[in-house]
Parts: C-alpha cells; sequence; structure tokens
C-alpha cells in the first residue's frame, strides 16, 4: 500500500485518497483506516483511533505521567469532560470542539511533552492563528472566509488552559503557560437584520431563480422564515412530523435541548409552503422522507442579500425575523417563547427583541390609562 504523509503525525493517505493512522506498538508497525477520505474528519477521530490501537484505555487524571505528551494530556480531558455527569452532549461537543482547530493549525504540538511547551510556543502559534490559519470554506462557495471569530479564539485557548490545568494538577507542569495567553474581546450583541416583507419576497425571488438547487434553496430559505426554527431542526423534519388535519400542526425535532422537541402550530405561510412542496412530488411521500431537500443556503442568502441592498443575514436571521414578525403583531412573548423552544418563558426574547418594535410599544404604551 502506497501512502503519504500528512502534516499530522501519525495520519497518512493511500492513492485512493483514504486516510489512515499509524502506531508502532512493541516495536510493530499497525495500520487502521479512518474509513474517510476527508482532511478535517480524520484529524478529528485520529486521537481516539491511536488511543485504540495503542490497545490502552482511556486515561484519568491520577494515570498522567510526568513526560506525558499532549496528545495524552488531551486524551485525559476528554475522558474528564465525556465522563462527567453535568453539562449536555452538545455543551461537551462544543467544550472539546477546539481540539480540531489545534491539530489542524498546530499538530506538532500533540507529539511535544507538556512540561516542555512555553508559554512563548504558545503565543506564537495563537498570533498566527488569529492572523491567518484559521480559514474555512462554506458548503458549495469556492473562496475561504476568516474562521477566527473572538468567540472561536476564546474556545481554544480555554481548552488549552483546561489542558494545561490538568498538567499541573497532576505535578507535571509547575504552572500553567496558557494562562499567559489573552482572550480575544468579545463583540457587542450583533445587530439584527430584520428585511421588511417586500425586501423578504424579493429575496426569495432571487434564490428560486437560481438554477439547479434554486427552488429547494428557497424552500429552506422560506421554511426558515415561516416557522422559526433553527436549521439545524428544519433539515430533520420528515413528513411524519406534518399533520395537516385541522389544525395543521409541526412536530419539531428538537436538537440543541430538552424543550426544543415540541409541537408548533403552522403559520399560514408554513403550511401553504409544505402544500407547494408535497404537490411537486411525483408521489405520496415515505414518512421517513425529508420534507426540505437543501441542507444549508449559505452561499444563496448572501447573493440574495446583496441584490436586493439587504446587509448580509445567516440561517439564524431568519429565526430573528420569525420572531420579530410575530412579537410585532403582538403575540404574547412567553407563546412565541413556546414556539421556539425557549424555556424561560420569554425573559430572553425581552432582552433580545423589545427594543426592535418601537412602533408595537408605543401602541401598548397609548393603551395606558390612570385615571
Amino acid at each position: 500500500m502506497k501512502v503519504r504523509a500528512t502534516e499530522y503525525p501519525n495520519l497518512f493517505q493511500n492513492e485512493q485518497g483514504v486516510y489512515y493512522a499509524r502506531v508502532k506498538v512493541r516495536q510493530k508497525t499497525i495500520w487502521r483506516s479512518l474509513k474517510t477520505n476527508k482532511k478535517s474528519r480524520a484529524a478529528t477521530l485520529l486521537g481516539d483511533k491511536l488511543q485504540e490501537m495503542r490497545g490502552a484505555p482511556e486515561p484519568t487524571a491520577s494515570e498522567l505521567k510526568a513526560s506525558a505528551t499532549f496528545e495524552e494530556a488531551v486524551a485525559v480531558f476528554k475522558a474528564k469532560v465525556n465522563g462527567s455527569r453535568r453539562g449536555a452532549p452538545r455543551t461537551k461537543e462544543t467544550k472539546l470542539r477546539s481540539e480540531f482547530t489545534l491539530r489542524r493549525t498546530w499538530p506538532q504540538v500533540f507529539s511535544m511533552e507538556l512540561r516542555r511547551v512555553t508559554a512563548a510556543q504558545l503565543k506564537g502559534w495563537l498570533d498566527r492563528y488569529i492572523a491567518k490559519d484559521s480559514v474555512y470554506t462554506p458548503p458549495r462557495a469556492t473562496k475561504t472566509r476568516p474562521g477566527n471569530s473572538a468567540s472561536t479564539v476564546n474556545k481554544a485557548v480555554q481548552f488549552l488552559r483546561d489542558v494545561f490545568k490538568l498538567g499541573v494538577e497532576n505535578g507535571v507542569c509547575l504552572s500553567n503557560p496558557a494562562m499567559a495567553l489573552e482572550k480575544s474581546e468579545l463583540p457587542g450583541r450583533k445587530e439584527l437584520v430584520i428585511p421588511s416583507g417586500a425586501q423578504f419576497k424579493a429575496m426569495v425571488a432571487h434564490i428560486r431563480k437560481g438554477a439547479g438547487w434554486g427552488r429547494r434553496t428557497g424552500d429552506l430559505i422560506e421554511g426558515l422564515a415561516y416557522s422559526g426554527m433553527r436549521v439545524g431542526e428544519l433539515r430533520r423534519v420528515r413528513w411524519r412530523h406534518i399533520n395537516m388535519e385541522a389544525p395543521p400542526m409541526l412536530t419539531v425535532p428538537g436538537t440543541k435541548s430538552d424543550t426544543s422537541l415540541r409541537p408548533l402550530p403552522m403559520s399560514a405561510k408554513f403550511e401553504a409552503l409544505v402544500r407547494q412542496i408535497r404537490a411537486r412530488l411525483p408521489k405520496e411521500p415515505h414518512m421517513e422522507e425529508r420534507v426540505f431537500k437543501a441542507k444549508e443556503a449559505s452561499v444563496s442568502l448572501s447573493k440574495a442579500c446583496e441584490t436586493v441592498g439587504v446587509p448580509h443575514m445567516t440561517h439564524h436571521d431568519l429565526r430573528h425575523f420569525f420572531i420579530t414578525k410575530a412579537l410585532q403583531k403582538g403575540i404574547p412573548v412567553h407563546i412565541v417563547a413556546g414556539w421556539v423552544g425557549h424555556a424561560d418563558g420569554g425573559v430572553t426574547l425581552l432582552k433580545v427583541y423589545a427594543h426592535y418594535m418601537p412602533e408595537h410599544a408605543a401602541a401598548m404604551a397609548a393603551k395606558m390609562d390612570f385615571d
């Protein structure tokens, strides 16, 4: 088998593009396929695969030796996070996500002894990371975009602090060198982009005129705007979640928390959209078939905004669009909160959206009577 080395230690790629992990155990070289031809996915799987190949169980904090490498310390940290009873799976995933960032931008650190990594080396990596190393290519796009947002940088800094903290607790390091790293200042609350009804119609029309997946992408855009769902929730909607009997209801397949799984009365616009999608199908759909075929619309949405003259919008901005329109129509805030899967009865909505409804607030103030 002919393979070539990659920039990641112990990661190789064969002629067919499949990635392999290679490790030497008791003077014997072992190869294992990672069953993927995507480098980002392979880098994410590499650490756990190497641990498995070495035949050792996941280490605990008490097993961290003086000569432990950064790779071994990361394994300890992952075991600690995943083994904790506190935190939802999504929270744990977010806490560990920076491992991939480091494997992509500084793979050499994983083979270094934890105690020999200096604050200067960490600072040098962080400077490079902020300057140029954190870019990504959105799906169906050709140009890269910067991925070094303040929140992403801060998550990576916290990940390093947590890993080296284990080294200090186990006597491997005298101090935590990652504490010398400064976190980026987070920007203020993002100004919400709320297009007018006419602007939104023009955006959808522009998207639907696109060749290929234009119509399906338009379905996704309208589905998000008319339901307030997160894009991950809309992707998971199957025909079995749809009940067209009066009153038309949708069971939202939750993705973020226990309250995300919820019944949602269909707005007239959403119901009409679902009927249009159903009418285009050549036959009765299978109950497990996805209603919305497009998985994302970032590029199409960005181009539509530019064409119509609306500031750049994301999938999540369409959720803001739904919530703002609902509140402006006078729908009680606790009802809207239930629709979008908030368990706080509307506290978050009042914090975020109150000042985006000056006309509605003025109308309510006019009803005040002190006689």
